[in-house]
Formats: C-alpha cells, sequence, structure tokens
C-alpha cells in the first residue's frame, strides 16, 4: 500500500545520526550542570566534616590500637588490636561525620551553662 500525499512523513536523521531536537538539546546545555540547591547548601558541611571525621578515625583507631596493646600485650593487643580499633574507629567516624553540628552545639550549650 502506498501512502497517501497528505501524511506526515518521518524525517530523516542528519548525517551524524542524531536528531535536530538532540543537537540543540546537547547544544544548549553546553556540557554544564545547573546548580542544585542541595549541592550549594551541601559545601560547607562537607568541607568540615569530612577532614573531622578523618582526623577522628585516626585517632581513635591509634588509641584503642594501643589500648589493646597495653592491655592484652604484644601478641593479642598489637597483633590483633587492629580489628576491634577499626570497627569503634568507623563508628565513631561515622558519627562524627554525620552529627558533628549538632554535637558541637550541644557541647556549646553545656559549656555556657544553658543546658544543665
Amino acid at each position: 500500500m502506498r501512502r497517501a500525499d497528505n501524511q506526515r512523513q518521518p524525517k530523516e536523521p542528519d548525517v551524524d545520526g542524531m536528531s535536530p531536537w538532540l543537537r540543540k538539546v546537547l547544544q544548549d546545555r553546553d556540557g554544564r550542570r545547573p546548580p542544585s540547591r542541595s549541592a550549594s547548601t551541601d559545601n560547607w558541611y562537607k568541607a568540615v566534616s569530612e577532614p573531622l571525621a578523618t582526623l577522628c578515625f585516626f585517632v581513635t583507631f591509634l588509641s584503642a590500637w594501643a589500648y589493646c596493646t597495653l592491655t592484652y600485650g604484644f601478641l593479642f593487643g598489637f597483633g590483633f588490636g587492629w580489628v576491634p580499633a577499626v570497627i569503634l574507629a568507623a563508628f565513631v567516624a561515622a558519627i562524627m561525620w554525620l552529627l558533628w553540628l549538632p554535637l558541637a552545639i550541644l557541647l556549646i550549650l553545656l559549656s555556657l551553662g544553658i543546658i544543665a
């Protein structure tokens, strides 16, 4: 069957295989994403929380490993003490990464005597 002349013929893609609509969208986009609200407001929180969590991880790990070494001796404390030290340090770092701001506010309020 032949198509009637009044039916719309599908557009053929250009030489590179992209449709004109897709080419326009890609040109308008210009390779940049529009700034999102969450990305701009989370930058300061992330800039403080990541170094703080890393510092807390290493301090907790070294102190827990030293505690295990002093408590259980060289063989068990130094040799196997790093396992519970890593678990405890990861837990403390996760808490500090997520909750450092509320903990800092609580510490300030406690030091000022507002909260007893």
